[in-house]
């Protein structure tokens, strides 16, 4: 091979691995943050409000740890709240822990923040 040829490739490999390095992710996984709480079936249960929803969106998913979750009694899960930036800006959102052994709920507040590029970011105020 010539050194041309051996040089394209070694620039190849470094332009690939830097991407990788980088941390570069497709568009999608930028655009979006989580917040995940652990539960059991009986246990404590979670809620969202988000307070400007034109700002972000919040989707909720649970999933369960055990495949065979309908056959366990408090079958532990993990639900998970994904946030999507739509537009510029901060708002906040309110995560409420009921428990059914408990009269009060716990609630705790969290800014969402998306920058112009809809990257959400998450922070715990209180």
């Amino acid at each position: 091979m010539n050194r041309r040829v051996i040089f394209r490739i070694i620039s190849v490999i470094v332009f690939a691995a830097v991407l990788l390095l980088s941390g570069c992710k497709d568009e999608k996984d930028r655009r979006s943050a989580s917040l995940s709480f652990h539960s059991y079936d009986g246990g404590a249960e979670y809620s969202i409000v988000v307070k400007d929803t034109s700002i972000v969106s919040c989707t909720t998913g649970k999933e369960y740890s055990k495949a065979n979750h309908e056959e366990l009694n408090g079958a532990g899960y993990n639900i998970t709240f994904t946030f999507t930036g739509k537009k510029e800006g901060k708002t906040t959102a309110t995560v409420t822990e009921s428990m059914p052994f408990k009269d009060k709920s716990d609630n705790t507040v969290y800014k969402i923040t998306v920058d112009k590029n809809l990257k959400v970011t998450i922070e715990k105020i209180r």
